[in-house]
């Protein structure tokens, strides 16, 4: 059986052509009353935020996990997106589908790449289905997490204070926590806490802006916010030791990175809605810049940011390759997948620190001969 939600027309013939393929039949899981005894299952899923399910197929999975049925089936999924390629086998969507499963001891296969419109081959779907072979996903929970229950917070002095719940490996322990004023609490955890790396990431119900902008922490160098609903950049200005900031999934708009600290070398904005990238001062510290799904059309802004060596940015709404980034003379990687450009500068050759150059889902292939010579400079291309 194909399971599937509401979709587009690409997704939705592409899931057509599946069952017809592989002599299955298909539904929308709005539509499911009951579950067949089959001897496997497949799940078309759409992706979102931080690659995470939506509540309707969170609540489906939760369904199918109660129905014996199901018990010891293969399962089969399919994800798609308009974010990375690979899927990250640390994702929350990940995590999630192991996480509801598990008690039903299915064989869970995830096809390992994104179905994109225009890219992915119905034919490898179809080989996967038909000659995949049984292999746990690694579900391993973060090594570091310091709560042995959702309750209970253990003080202890690693480099690493991780507020995922144990229980699951995605969600966030706070949001179990009965405290009547959580605002207050996180303040001061946050600001207390004399760790080199704090990850909270996915925090339900509070203001994290309000959080972090009463927040102020000198000791750690590494912070990981992923979708928190975050939208202001100043609210970060309390962390001033920051050397690694992470901020994918949240709703930011616009980032000013005069306000993040003067130490920071990693910042990982990437599947926000910014469309503004405000800096006046001079980065020389920053080395890594990811700005993959977002909204931004104008990248002078790069050329405050003279030492970059890994810069991503694919899914923007570029149509012209940004002329900033040949200012970028240190430069390694460089990530311009799935941008609406179709040419290449011939000073590209002018950066002679590159290493590779990721142009996947892009129309640029067709610029043969700047690519032929990068390529003899020993140049990867990702494609």
């Amino acid at each position: 059986m194909v399971y599937y939600s509401s979709s587009n027309e690409y997704i939705l013939n592409l899931i057509i052509t599946f069952s017809s393929m592989t002599s299955s039949e298909n539904i929308k899981i709005s539509e499911v009353k009951s579950f067949i005894a089959n001897k496997d299952d497949i799940f078309f899923i759409p992706i979102y935020g931080e690659e995470e399910l939506s509540a309707e197929w969170e609540s489906f999975l939760k369904k199918y996990a109660k129905n014996k049925c199901n018990i010891g089936k293969k399962t089969y999924f399919y994800l798609y997106g308009i974010y990375d390629l690979e899927i990250d086998k640390d994702a929350t969507i990940v995590r999630q589908i192991n996480n509801i499963l598990k008690f039903l001891s299915v064989q869970i296969k995830i096809f390992p790449l994104k179905i994109m419109l225009g890219y992915t081959a119905i034919d490898s779907l179809i080989y996967y289905y038909n000659h995949s072979n049984y292999s746990h996903t690694d579900n391993n929970l973060v090594d570091n997490i310091i709560f042995l229950s959702k309750q209970e917070l253990m003080i202890n002095d690693l480099k690493t204070v991780d507020f995922t719940a144990k229980l699951n490996g995605y969600s966030s322990v706070i949001d179990k926590l009965k405290l009547k004023n959580k605002i207050k609490f996180l303040t001061q955890t946050l600001s207390s806490l004399k760790c080199e790396n704090i990850i909270l990431n996915r925090v339900k119900n509070i203001n994290m802006d309000k959080v972090l902008k009463k927040s102020t922490n000198k000791k750690v160098l590494k912070l990981q916010l992923k979708s928190n609903r975050l939208k202001k950049s100043k609210s970060l200005s309390g962390f001033l030791s920051l050397e690694v900031l992470n901020l994918t999934a949240n709703a930011f708009e616009m980032i000013n990175i005069d306000y993040l600290s003067t130490k920071i070398k990693s910042l990982n904005l990437s599947k926000n809605n910014i469309k503004k990238v405000k800096i006046k001062k001079i980065r020389l510290k920053m080395k890594k810049l990811i700005l993959f799904n977002n909204k931004i059309t104008n990248m002078s802004f790069l050329s405050k940011l003279t030492n970059i060596e890994y810069l991503n940015i694919g899914l923007n709404p570029i149509e012209k390759f940004p002329d900033a980034i040949f200012k970028l003379t240190k430069i390694k990687h460089l990530n311009i997948s799935f941008l609406n450009i179709n040419t290449i500068p011939i000073e590209i050759l002018n950066l002679k620190q590159l290493i590779s150059i990721d142009i996947t889902g892009s129309r640029i292939l067709n610029n043969n001969n700047i690519l032929v010579q990068l390529n003899k400079k020993g140049v990867k291309i990702i494609s």
